[in-house]
């Protein structure tokens, strides 16, 4: 029988005589010389012999460890483990031993290993010793818990996420969802594995959607950002905003798919919603004057490469203002509704009706051959009104005035063959109710009118005409004045005090509008800085009045435009961030490239952007949010009536939501009633315009400076509003 002792002895292991030595000499070289750590664990636990790469392992030599107990390297918190591994060898209640565990370095630190280790037994299986292999696996340890803490991290924030999460593989099946996922598709996410995102994909959007994915598992984009639909178990369309990314391994081969989707079906409806409003109009749910001219200058195009030609026809109801004046506002709008229900049914459906406001209509009839052709469109109007509409408890004949203006071979505008039309509805009023006149080249009555008004306004700066107005517009909380819109106004010679509606557009088409234009900025920062100077002479402080002044679209493509009010600013001395700039919808619209560099140059002066009569135009509300603007004013259209009609408040409960999401401030003008201000205050609107507050008034009727009072600019009773 050979001891557990004897086995320390080299050589012990090996036969008698020289070859038993020798034979005990190798297996001796191999043990110490082996790259892994060896050991020899006495069944009492004390360590009988470890070769250099145990010792290695542990700081410690050889000979140093011999005869130690093995706990003595072991970590205290495997300790007791290890003991019962090696009782349970020696016992043979286990064969062989295949274990991680921790051992202390001589320097403290912890040492993970992997151990491969079975019991030594005598022929007559007596146990002798517990023979271990050891190697040293701390990195892959550390490796494989910080994969660990990875992966729990990743699966932490994957499950957690506020968004969907999902993973598929490379043709779209999910590998795995989070709760949000489930949520949005109404579905259990454990459920979804193995299912193709493309069964709750919109049948719409599928096509398209397969074809993305497949552009980014082939790499020809490395990511992928989309809006898409998905159907809901509960059959219901979902939008969603999805980014998705592939994830590839060292070779740049692709792996799998992660995505992450956001519910944005509200936000859809609420863009649509705001686009629909800006395009049509709130009463009679037509396209406005926008989306009307839009389609008109398309039609124009159409018919220029097609050979046909393009009627515009301009309705105006006859005597409706007797309507309004008689049965009020909310009889006269029911009866615009109907007016424009009938004559929606007598068109084509490749033709378009719009309202203008007021009782204006106008129709665009698209391939037309003649005038006979256009005549036959306007006789089915006409019919409709044959019979009466009941409104309330009586019945009310309807009429309309209406002009025409068909286009020719010549070069026409939208806005040209909208004026004809226009001129030529004006003449069918001036001789009597329900007539229909068309516009010829001899027809020139009303534009010789507009042709002397042009002429007369290109010396009218010069002759010292024109002359500017100021209405507040004041803070609704505090009901203080925050500033001041400078309005022109045209003293004519003859024809009295002109309003900006009979010269301005006239201005615009003749190209009036950039030196008329740039006197009335001049001209308003000159007015600021005079009553700065009242102010200062009374010993009072600088005011922080703001002046507003409306800038066409004309003056904004000029190059010289940003230098041109640099100017102003140093010659009058204002300080830039008093002065704000209105600009139409449809102006900054006409070339937004260009317009969002313009808007950049003025407001690094200093100075302020407000978008005017905003709600009527058409812009996009990606365009809307590169511009440069600070504030939206909401159309007076839909303020009027906001406390009276249900779809005015909605308009205008959308532009303020719309004003808050992009970090924009809101001015409401047409304020002309008490009655408005509580509504637009629980509405979220801080800023308002209009006759409640005050007058447009001329610098004498201010005074020496603006001051807080507000009914200095307050009408008396019996005033015509100028």
């Amino acid at each position: 029988m050979v001891s557990s002792e004897s086995l320390l002895a080299p050589g012990a292991v090996g036969g008698a005589g020289t070859a038993g030595a020798e034979s005990g000499r190798r297996r001796d070289l191999v043990f110490d010389q082996a790259p892994l750590g060896m050991a020899l664990v006495g069944t009492t636990g004390l360590l009988l012999r470890v070769n250099a790469a145990a010792g290695a392992i542990v700081g410690r030599f050889p000979r140093v460890l011999t005869g130690t107990a093995l706990a003595d390297v072991v970590h205290p918190a495997d300790r007791g483990a290890v003991a019962r591994q090696v009782d349970a060898l020696v016992a043979g209640d286990l064969v062989h031993l295949r274990a991680d565990t921790r051992l202390r370095h001589l320097d403290g630190r912890v040492i993970w290993v992997r151990v491969h280790a079975s019991c030594v037994r005598d022929t007559d299986a007596t146990p002798l010793c517990v023979m271990a292999q050891i190697e040293e696996i701390t990195e892959q340890r550390l490796a494989d818990a910080a994969v660990a803490e990875a992966e729990e991290r990743f699966r932490t924030i994957f499950e957690m996420a506020p968004i969907g999460m999902i993973l598929t593989d490379t043709e779209g099946v999910l590998l795995r969802a989070n709760s949000a996922y489930g949520a949005i598709v109404g579905r259990d996410p454990d459920a979804l594995r193995g299912t193709a995102v493309g069964h709750m994909t919109h049948p719409d959007d599928l096509e398209d959607n397969i074809a993305q994915i497949r552009s980014l598992v082939a790499g020809d984009v490395d990511t992928l950002s989309l809006e898409k639909r998905y159907l809901r178990a509960d059959g219901r369309d979902v939008w969603a905003s999805v980014s998705a990314s592939c994830v590839r391994d060292a070779s740049g081969s692709p792996l799998y798919l992660i995505g992450q989707i956001e519910d944005i079906t509200e936000r859809r409806e609420m863009r649509e919603r705001l686009a629909h409003a800006a395009i049509h109009d709130p009463l009679t749910d037509l396209p406005n004057r926008d989306l009307f001219v839009d389609r008109l200058e398309m039609a124009l195009r159409r018919a220029k490469r097609g050979g046909h030609r393009v009627a515009v026809m301009f309705v105006d109801l006859d005597r409706f203002k007797m309507v309004n004046d008689s049965h009020g506002h909310e009889v006269g709008d029911r009866l615009l509704r109907a007016v424009a229900d009938r004559m929606r049914s007598a068109l084509r459906a490749s033709d378009t009706l719009a309202r203008f406001g007021g009782d204006e209509f106008t129709v665009l009839c698209d391939e037309v051959a003649d005038e006979t052709h256009v005549i036959e469109i306007a006789d089915r109007l006409r019919s409709t009104m044959a019979e009466p509409l009941t409104e309330g408890d009586g019945e009310t004949f309807v009429s309309f005035s209406m002009g025409i203006a068909l286009s020719s071979d010549a070069e026409e505008s939208g806005s040209t063959l909208l004026r004809h039309a226009d001129i030529a509805m004006y003449r069918a009023k001036e001789r009597g109710p329900a007539r229909v006149e068309i516009f010829t080249p001899d027809d020139h009555l009303a534009t010789d009118s507009r042709l002397r008004t042009s002429n007369e306004l290109r010396g009218a700066l010069e002759r010292q005409e024109l002359e500017l107005r100021y209405q507040p517009y004041v803070d609704l909380h505090t009901h203080t004045m925050v500033g001041m819109e400078a309005l022109v106004r045209w003293r004519h010679p003859t024809r009295g005090v002109l309003l900006p509606d009979a010269f301005v557009a006239l201005a615009e088409d003749s190209g009036l509008i950039v030196p008329l234009g740039a006197w009335a900025l001049g001209e308003a920062c000159r007015q600021v800085a005079a009553w700065d100077v009242g102010r200062a002479r009374a010993g009072l402080d600088e005011a922080r009045l703001n002046i507003s002044v409306n800038v066409a679209g004309l003056q904004l493509a000029d190059p010289a435009f940003p230098d041109l009010v640099t100017g102003i600013l140093e010659t009058t001395g204002i300080n830039p961030d008093r002065l704000w700039l209105e600009l139409t919808e449809s102006t900054l619209m006409r070339d937004p490239e260009s317009t969002v560099t313009v808007l950049q140059r003025l407001r690094a002066l200093g100075l302020h952007v407000v978008i005017d009569d905003f709600g009527t135009g058409f812009s996009s509300l990606a365009h809307l949010e590169r511009f440069p603007v600070e504030t939206l004013k909401i159309d007076g259209s839909f303020v009027r009536e906001v406390d009276l009609r249900s779809a005015d408040t909605a308009v205008v409960r959308a532009i303020i939501g719309l004003g808050d999401a992009l970090g924009l401030s809101v001015i409401a003008e047409g304020v002309e009633r008490q009655a408005q201000v509580p509504i637009l205050q629980t509405l979220g609107c801080h800023l308002a315009q209009g006759f409640l507050f005050g007058l447009p008034l001329h610098p004498r009727d201010v005074g020496a400076f603006p001051t807080d009072d507000l009914r200095a600019w307050r009408a008396d009773p019996g005033t015509t509003l100028p």
